[in-house]
């Protein structure tokens, strides 16, 4: 929506601005809202209709942030801690509503994926690479990330090079 329009492009911000504000208190009411979805349809659904439809209702949420994620084009460290704190928050609220059966939530290790991201160094995703923590990413989406939060270096190259297929 509106309040989480703008998140993307806010995020090579190293101080806490409004848009981070809006998307947090946005997360927060669609949370809120989840929340009282559950309520009411736990008791009237049956259960496997419930995770189900809970699951891509939790989609909805995931997807909107991430969308916001992968189109920044710089991303700095604090807005790094921010995200993955507010990733954080977003999880612990909708590991509830589905009463821990993620499987039903089909953006659950994409979101899971992102959130770990926005905590690592790049020797951190050389390593999870490696241990296929971003295995429900795309190559684009991980090198879009790794170009965006990580400035110009050998380094920097290195981890995106090993996201490339070999062009023999």
């Amino acid at each position: 929506g509106p309040r989480t329009s703008m998140l993307g492009s806010a995020l090579a911000s190293n101080e806490s601005l409004v848009e981070w504000t809006d998307a947090e208190a946005a997360l927060t009411a669609g949370l809120n809202h989840l929340r009282q979805v559950a309520h009411a349809w736990e008791s009237v659904l049956a259960k496997g209709v419930y995770s189900r439809s809970m699951g891509c209702l939790a989609d909805l949420v995931f997807i909107v942030l991430l969308k916001q994620i992968f189109k920044a084009r710089d991303i700095s460290e604090r807005a790094c801690h921010f995200v993955s704190s507010m990733f954080r928050s977003a999880m612990k609220a909708i590991l509830l509503v589905l009463k821990h059966e993620t499987a039903c939530c089909r953006s659950w290790e994409r979101f899971l994926a992102v959130g770990k991201f926005m905590d690592m160094c790049l020797d951190d995703i050389d390593v999870a690479l490696a241990e296929g923590v971003f295995r429900e990413l795309t190559a684009l989406e991980l090198s879009r990330l790794i170009r965006a939060t990580f400035g110009e270096s050998e380094k920097r190259q290195a981890v995106l090079h090993a996201l490339t297929p070999d062009q023999n």
